[in-house]
């Protein structure tokens, strides 16, 4: 019980720090409602939470990817090639790093909070640190 409270507080405390990308908004609204008193609920705001972090990571992604791709430059394909490496390397670092997060609830309702809140803590993480990529 105490790791599913914790996790709540840092899915809040994560989320705070991304108001600039709207998430914040969304998963507030979403706690308003009756239905985040429940643990499915919360679990239901905080995968609202990751889906519009998800979607601005992607958008962002997008820009940097058409960027570094239209552009003549040996050195920005090379740039391109290694960013979507790293990107792609993350992916996977993210699922199996929030999997294992979830381990000490397994086949409960608090694994699927804390494996969300996980997905949502880390993509907002690294949308802050693409958001700051520059070359």
């Amino acid at each position: 019980m105490r790791k599913i409270i914790l996790t709540s507080l840092l899915l809040i405390n994560s989320i705070s720090f991304a108001d600039s990308v709207g998430i914040k908004k969304e998963f507030d609204k979403c706690l308003e409602s009756d239905e985040a008193l429940s643990t499915w609920g919360f679990i239901d705001c905080s995968n609202i939470a990751y889906d519009s972090a998800d979607k601005e990571l992607n958008v962002i992604y997008k820009k940097i990817t058409q960027k570094l791709s239209s552009s003549k430059d040996q050195t920005d394909k090379e740039v391109l090639r290694r960013f979507v490496n790293a990107q792609k390397a993350w992916v996977n670092y993210k699922e199996a790093s929030c999997s294992l997060a979830g381990v000490d609830m397994i086949g409960g309702s608090g694994e699927r909070l804390i494996i969300s809140g996980c997905l949502t803590e880390e993509t907002i993480t690294q949308l802050s640190k693409l958001e700051k990529f520059e070359y």
